[in-house]
């Protein structure tokens, strides 16, 4: 059988409620685990795994989490990459509803039963979403959702006091980023944009303030609907840019959260489409899976997506 290891992260919020009840999945003798409450030795621990021939890696968090195992898997594996299940136990788990998740009481069993008496795990490949920092600044990133701009500040605002968890957070921070950009007392600031250069497939965008920025190799709607992509490209990075200081914002947010814009939109620096490779030049932190990221200071970011993960669920 394949060996299996699984990162868990004790502090992330669903396993943090499951371990004041006592609830905690079991580990089996036969699975590795990882602990990944610091990340200091995680790329060692992971290195050892590979090390032991491990062929398939659970992960037991949320989205950061994910994001953390993904960004070293590539370099340490290589081209044989594992393959990966998610226990979501974060507020957003937006991978996973991508993916599919390992959301049965006794997953990690299950998933070991399945290995070595079948029938074989459902797998889905997607590719990653890999942010290089100029210079090596910073070690590479891989995820699924990057957002700068007025999505920077609605993750700030979902740290700062929206309650929900679960699906729904994604959809009530974008809309309280939004009510703020409309009416609230950060109307001015948030309208004003953030400086943004940006580069897709090899063509120069306007060197306008952005709004709003979102790139992501996700391919269903976010949450509830909520789906703010559209146009064409080569490539499966999805992407969106809103100039500053969004044009008929109100009218705009219902065609916007769709993904369906009016041609007014379109000639109003709403703009939307598919790539395989953006150059990215900011001043201001980004987010990427649900964490605050530094810019780049001596050049642009590069995001590309020609790396894939097949993910695994029950």
């Amino acid at each position: 059988m394949t060996g299996v290891a699984l990162v868990r992260n004790p502090d992330s919020t669903r396993n943090l409620r499951l371990a004041s009840r006592g609830r905690l999945d079991p580990v089996p003798a036969a699975v590795r685990l990882i602990d990944s409450t610091t990340l200091d030795d995680l790329s060692e621990k992971l290195r050892a795994a590979h090390s032991a021939g491990t062929g398939v890696i659970l992960i037991d968090g949320g989205d950061g989490t994910v994001r953390e195992v993904l960004s070293r898997l590539p370099d340490i594996w290589g081209a044989a990459l594992p393959r990966v299940g998610i226990l979501p136990r974060g507020n957003t788990n937006l991978i996973a509803r991508e993916v599919g998740g390992l959301a049965s009481p006794n997953a990690v069993a299950d998933v070991l039963d399945r290995l070595e008496n079948g029938p074989p795990l459902s797998v889905q490949r997607r590719a990653l979403l890999r942010l290089d920092y100029p210079a090596g600044e910073h070690p590479t990133l891989r995820g699924f959702m990057l957002g700068w701009g007025a999505y920077a500040v609605g993750t700030r605002i979902s740290r700062e006091g929206i309650a929900a968890r679960g699906p729904g957070l994604v959809a009530l921070t974008v809309l309280a980023t939004l009510h703020r950009a409309l009416i609230g007392t950060e109307r001015a600031s948030l309208r004003r944009g953030v400086a943004a250069g940006l580069v897709i497939d090899g063509e120069p965008k306007a060197a306008k303030a952005r709004l709003l920025g979102l790139a992501t190799t996700l391919q269903r709607p976010l949450t509830a609907g909520l789906n703010p992509f559209w146009g064409e490209g080569a490539g499966p990075i999805r992407w969106l840019d809103v100039q500053a200081p969004g044009h008929r914002l109100a009218l705009a947010v219902p065609f916007l959260a769709r993904g369906r814009p009016r041609p007014w939109m379109l000639r109003s620096g709403y703009a939307s489409g598919r790539a395989a490779r953006i150059e990215l030049r900011l001043d201001t932190p980004f987010v990427m899976d649900g964490e605050m990221f530094p810019p780049g200071e001596s050049g642009p970011l590069t995001l590309s997506a020609h790396e894939e993960i097949a993910f695994i669920s029950l």
